[in-house]
This record gives structure tokens, sequence and C-alpha cells, in this order.
């Protein structure tokens, strides 16, 4: 029998979920909650062999993401599934970071959650190697993956840029001079390829939210 705990901060669609699962003979659902601590206090007290998730974001976080990270961090046995409203590229490679082993797309059929839920409890990733290469491909033509490579300064600097800060005002916010914010924009639009501030503007109003509530930007 496969314990099961789930976790969504919605309480409909969490004990949907529930429901789901403790239908099918060998599966239990071991624990139901909708909040993150409560799903931490849980496992305090507990073993559970699948974690399923929901990858919501709640103050500019994904919760069900935060939580994948603490498991793979404290090196727990459980195994995590998470239900997304969209699989995006940047969603594949923060779930491949932490060893999650499926990513499932809220409306598909139940039946395709239930399966990711007993490949995962066998140790099956459905998350595969092809599909990693293949999102990081992706990303790396818009632009995504350099700036997951940036340090805090510079991604400091492109988010208030993206809300069309002048040098004076992004130096003031930073304490450092116009003329280094200058030098720092230059470069910046060196290593993206990118001819003015304008096209900056734009990668970094449409990458840096979703970075931050994946974990990969300093917030």
């Amino acid at each position: 029998m496969t314990r099961v705990l789930v976790f969504d901060e919605h309480a409909m669609l969490c004990r949907a979920i529930s429901l789901l699962l403790a239908g099918e003979d060998d599966l239990e659902v071991a624990a139901s909650v909708s909040r993150l601590d409560e799903a931490l206090d849980a496992l305090d007290h507990a073993t559970y062999d699948v974690i399923v998730a929901m990858a919501g974001v709640r103050d500019g976080h994904l919760q069900g993401l935060a939580l994948a990270r603490w498991v793979h961090e404290n090196e727990r046995r459980e195994s995590m599934v998470l239900v997304a409203d969209l699989v995006s590229d940047e969603l594949v490679l923060a779930a491949a970071d932490v060893d999650v082993r499926a990513l499932v797309d809220r409306s598909g059929t139940p039946s395709t959650l239930v399966r990711a839920v007993r490949m995962a409890a066998n140790g099956t990733s459905d998350i595969h190697y092809r599909d990693v290469l293949e999102a990081r491909r992706r990303l790396a033509q818009t632009g995504a993956m350099t700036l997951r490579e940036l340090g805090s300064t510079d991604l400091e600097i492109l988010r208030h840029l993206a809300r069309g800060a002048t040098d004076k005002e992004i130096g003031a916010a930073l304490h450092l001079s116009p003329q280094t914010i200058r030098n720092r924009v230059s470069r910046l639009l060196m290593v993206f390829n990118m001819s003015n501030r304008t096209q900056l503007a734009v990668l970094a109003s449409r990458s840096l939210d979703a970075m931050v509530a994946l974990g990969s930007a300093a917030s």
C-alpha cells in the first residue's frame, strides 16, 4: 500500500485529489493538508511514500515547489509529484533540480495523476532527461538561462529597469553611482545581445517574476 500526503492550498481541490487517490485500492491518503506549515508538521511526525502537491503561487513563491525543495534538501524518502496550472519550461528545470518525479498538468485526466503517483512510488521519474534538455534549450533562446546565471546586483538592476526606473533612481536604490549603473546596463545589453534598454526591460518583466516564484533568483 502506497502512503500519500496531499498538499493543496485550495481546500476543495485538496479534498478532490484526496478522494480521487483514496478510491484506488493500492493508494492510501494518510494525510491531507492545505497549508505549507501543516505539510511540514505532517512530515515531522510521519513518513510517506509519495507527496502530491499543487504548485500554486502564494506570496510570490510556488508552495508545492518550496515543499519539494525542503524534501530534497532534508534527504527525505518521499517522492514528489507536482500538479501545476501550467507546466512551463522554467518549472521543468526547477522541478528537475530538486528531484521531483512527475509534473502533472491540472487540466489533465484523473488517470494521469494516478499513474504519476504509482510511478513515483516505484521510484520512476516521469521527467525525462530529454525534456530537461529541451526546456533548457528553449529558455536559452529567450535569454532566460542567462538570467539564472546573473549576480544579485545585476538582477536588481533588471528589476528596476522593468519598472521603468532611470539610472539615477536605480543608483539611489542600490547605493551605486549613475555611471556605474550605466556601465552595468551597457554590459547587460552586450550579454543579452540587445540594442536598447527597452528590450532589456521587456525581458526582465517577462522572466524575473517567474524566476523568483521558482526560487531561481534572489528576492
